[in-house]
């Protein structure tokens, strides 16, 4: 029989079948594209009530087995009848310290959220003054930890003839953003870094020392975010790297990249954006009538200038 929330401190999440159908139910979700449902969304899913979804999720994550979220599941947990097993929630400032951010400031207000715990209630006035900056600068670099997908932080309604509250805002240490170890080919890097310096690495036109250092991290920081809307890094090569991509394709290597990286805006959808990829432009040659550079087109022989000179030869 299902344990009660009163007596599930004595049941572990792998005798629970509750706890089983809602986990199978998250990864089920997770490896999918179907976005995250709503809590009313996962009772059909897994067979439980709203209130029991809320409940189990808890237990989930008290066992090491969910996010802070309580919908992702952390990488390597596993759960099976009569045995589960986590890879270890890492403390809140531990997670903030690994996290990657987009520069110092931003680090510094996510640890000082993450010295508060994984979620509470903390008003802006006050990190700012933890950290002795702005309220202004401080609101600024929320905005980037929300954006990156860090932070979540939610106002509170005002009632009429109460004191405003602070906001409350939740760490979001999923399996997009959570940095677990360096790899020893790059010590000095976090493993998110090191996957997307191993990336560019792939790019026969990409050359670190045509770029200056702000650019390499600018770079790494885009490809991050890539990584974070589930673009995995055999797509982002398809974009990245067209037919004829040679050692001097590109003059200056980050503005080809940043170019290219438009192509990959937005969420990954497998069906879709494979036929992106595959149907790239062809690469640039050079026009057998003028000998400057053009990118044939089906049906053509020469490029426009050619085509049009010769049209006006004959029209006189």
């Amino acid at each position: 029989m299902t344990a009660k929330s009163g007596q599930h401190a004595d049941t572990p999440p792998s005798d629970c079948p509750s706890c089983r159908a809602l986990f199978a139910a998250l990864v089920l979700i997770q490896t999918s594209v179907l976005p995250m449902p709503t809590t009313a969304g996962l009772e059909p899913l897994c067979g439980l009530k709203a209130r029991a979804v809320q409940v189990h999720a808890g237990w989930l994550f008290r066992a090491s087995l969910l996010d802070a979220d309580r919908r992702t599941p952390l990488p390597g947990a596993t759960l099976e009848r009569g045995r589960h097993s986590g890879p270890g929630v890492p403390t809140p400032s531990e997670w903030a310290a690994r996290a990657a951010t987009r520069d110092r400031t931003c680090a510094r207000c996510l640890a000082a959220y993450a010295r508060h715990g994984w979620t509470g209630q903390i008003g802006v006035p006050d990190i700012a003054h933890e950290l002795a900056l702005s309220v202004r600068t401080v609101k600024t670099h929320r905005a980037h930890l929300v954006a990156d997908g860090l932070l979540r932080s939610t106002p509170v309604p005002l009632a009429p003839g109460r004191v405003p509250e602070p906001d409350h805002y939740m760490l979001r240490a999923g399996v997009r953003t959570i940095v677990p170890v360096s790899t020893p080919a790059t010590a000095e890097l976090s493993w998110v870094e090191g996957r997307a310096y191993a990336l560019l690495e792939q790019l026969v036109w990409w050359d670190a020392n045509r770029v200056f250092p702000s650019q390499q991290t600018a770079a790494r920081r885009a490809l991050i975010g890539r990584f974070r809307d589930e673009w995995p890094d055999d797509a982002l090569v398809a974009h990245l790297h067209r037919p004829g991509d040679h050692a001097d394709t590109a003059r200056a290597p980050y503005d080809l990249l940043t170019y290219r990286l438009k192509r990959c805006a937005g969420p990954y959808i497998p069906g879709a954006h494979r036929a992106a990829a595959q149907s790239s432009r062809a690469p640039m040659t050079m026009c057998p009538g003028c000998g400057l550079g053009w990118r044939p087109a089906p049906g053509f022989d020469r490029c426009r200038d050619c085509r049009d000179r010769d049209a006006r030869a004959l029209a006189g």
